[in-house]
């Protein structure tokens, strides 16, 4: 809902479009072990009774491999 004129919550839902950008670091035998990135998305929110909406948002990620 609006941020000023708040109104009730509702469900919504949409497909997720995004990419993960990572760089991996490599330990003495070669294996990527650690790596770190960024994930850019974006949301299309579709819901019963009301207009579709948007979604615009990243993450940072770390992945580490035992």
């Amino acid at each position: 809902s609006d941020r000023k004129e708040r109104s009730p919550s509702f469900f919504a839902a949409g497909p997720i479009v995004g990419v993960h950008l990572l760089v991996g670091l490599r330990d003495t035998s070669g294996m990527v072990r650690s790596a770190f990135g960024i994930k850019p998305f974006y949301t299309a929110l579709f819901a019963e009774n009301r207009a579709p909406g948007t979604v615009v948002g990243g993450a940072l990620e770390y992945m580490r491999q035992f």
